[in-house]
């Protein structure tokens, strides 16, 4: 009896977990086809065992190959992570000390004038190193990541003919894919260990709006390779282990684990390669990777899960902002966080009829309700909407937002400002400048807050003025230097004083111009400036 007791509720338990698993596979399926992904690899983990995979779509058209959790995709900035790794590896060798000044390293790659004498190796890992004080502000800047490759290669002085990044591949290939057994992890390409994995390497697709489809196209194996800050390859599969690998303290401390997924200052989303958020008392830790493609490796400490999302179309991540530092931003993070950690009664089921979503959030309300219905909203606002036909449009969605969660604390974020800035529904623009005339500017606050809330201000006569104010915070300071935000306020300010000020005008114009002549000369933005200027 204690045994056919034993066994119905094993058999119990194994229903209930593929209920909550069917659930799950419901909100993949309708996110996938809500953008028709082509090709995408879904996998979550316990500790490093595997506990489901979805594969979506083909990782080669050619021959109908099915995506499985060991093909290979581009994971772009994951790499960040990694590298953030091995330089908690290299301090505790003493190789190095993350408070060194960038300036201690020779430097041969990059210009110089994209940092001080201030900036630390820290300050770069932790995305803070454009604020004033530096080390102070949080803004994303994937490229400027890669000057650590300066300290690096000062540790490794391999000098390899065509081929300046080997300093860094090298130190990945024995740091990390080498003791963990990472068989389909790629730093660089080696003919030699790579050859056979040419077809397990997922194809690229890219969206044609004009065709109303993706086309695909083969990754360059033979030339593939990384620096600090993209570029690397892997699978869900290895992407697990390498999770695990954290979690067990093995490659670095638990310590210095926590170092790097521990905000930079209170307040920030980064620590150091990693976002760092919370969810009902929960940390989360997470990167995510945009280029040709889309990625997201996120992690629970506290359940021992992981989250690995691996795509070979950029659709995932051009749709979401996450470099904002808001996972939720990204659908299918929400509907991984329902199923495997919040009640399963948590959330809404996203279709095709707004009435329908509308009575799922007066019959189940909860506040992560709006974190998914938002998710949903970001991706409609920013997919082509070829793709999108058929859908509630951003704006049902954000009218939806603001009729049942108008106080929400979210709504003073990065995204929320850039999509009210791009509606014109008034209800939407009213309710935008209500919010954007109620949290004010600061030198800390995000550059993309401060730009899309002078937008959604200066549509508005009765606003303008408000606005205008908010792109002279964020352009007359020098801080965020590398920043688009930045100079897209100096050329609004520019072209709103030319008729009035014309000196003040081209004081705007005059700064554009320096802070993107060390960035690209043959830039729109920067000959469009020149114009001006000589026309004035």
């Amino acid at each position: 009896m204690k045994k056919l007791l034993v066994v119905g509720l094993c058999l119990l338990t194994h229903l209930l977990r593929a209920q909550d698993f069917n659930r799950f596979t419901k909100d993949i399926e309708t996110y996938t086809q809500l953008l028709k992904m082509p090709a995408m690899a879904i996998g979550v983990a316990k500790g490093d065992s595997l506990i489901y995979f979805k594969g979506i779509g083909y990782a080669n058209p050619d021959t109908k190959e099915p995506v499985n959790a060991d093909h290979i995709f581009v994971i772009s900035s994951l790499t960040k992570g990694m590298t953030s790794v091995i330089m908690q590896q290299m301090e505790a060798e003493r190789k190095l000390r993350l408070d060194d000044l960038l300036n201690n390293f020779p430097n041969q790659y990059f210009t110089k004038e994209r940092w001080d004498d201030k900036t630390t190796l820290a300050h770069i890992l932790s995305h803070t190193s454009e604020s004033k004080p530096i080390g102070t502000g949080f803004v994303y800047n994937g490229g400027k990541y890669n000057t650590v490759f300066n300290a690096i290669r000062s540790i490794n002085k391999i000098d390899s003919a065509n081929d300046i990044t080997r300093p860094f591949t090298y130190e990945v290939e024995k740091r990390l894919i080498e003791p963990l057994n990472l068989n389909h992890t790629i730093a660089k390409y080696n003919a030699a260990k790579h050859e056979k994995l040419i077809n397990s390497v997922a194809r690229l697709y890219a969206y044609n709006d004009s065709l109303k489809a993706y086309t695909n196209s083969r990754l360059n194996f033979p030339n593939m390779q990384s620096g600090p800050a993209y570029g690397m390859m892997s699978s869900v599969r290895d992407l697990v282990k390498y999770s695990a690998a954290l979690d067990k303290g093995t490659i670095i401390s638990k310590e210095r684990y926590k170092t790097i997924t521990t905000p930079f200052y209170k307040g920030s989303p980064q620590g150091m390669g990693w976002f760092t958020s919370k969810i009902n008392g929960l940390d989360i830790h997470w990167a995510y990777g945009y280029g040709a493609d889309a990625s997201i490796l996120l992690k629970i400490p506290s359940r021992n899960l992981t989250f690995v999302m691996l795509s070979s179309t950029d659709m995932a991540s051009a749709t979401t902002r996450l470099g904002f530092g808001n996972p939720f931003n990204a659908p299918l993070v929400c509907a991984f966080l329902k199923t495997f950690v919040l009640n399963k009664k948590e959330g809404i089921s996203f279709n095709k009829d707004i009435t329908a979503i509308e009575n799922q959030i007066k019959t189940l309300p909860s506040k992560f309700n709006f974190e998914e219905l938002f998710a949903y909203a970001t991706v409609m606002s920013f997919a082509p909407q070829s793709l999108t036909d058929g859908y509630p449009s951003s704006d049902e969605l954000l009218k939806l937002l603001i009729k049942y969660y108008p106080f929400n604390a979210q709504w003073d974020t990065p995204t929320a400002y850039e999509i009210i800035a791009k509606s014109k529904d008034k209800t939407i623009q009213s309710f935008g400048k209500d919010l954007a005339l109620k949290y004010w500017s600061s030198l800390q606050q995000h550059p993309g807050k401060s730009f899309y809330s002078g937008v959604i201000l200066e549509k508005s006569e009765l606003t303008k003025v408000e606005g205008m104010i908010k792109f002279k915070i964020l352009s007359d300071y020098d801080n965020y230097q590398e920043q688009g935000y930045k100079f897209d306020a100096m050329m609004k300010l520019a072209k709103y004083y030319l008729p009035t000020d014309p000196t003040l005008a081209k004081k705007y114009l005059s700064w554009l111009m320096k802070y993107k002549e060390y960035i690209d000369r043959r830039d729109r933005q920067y000959n469009e400036a020149k114009e001006l200027l000589e026309k004035n």
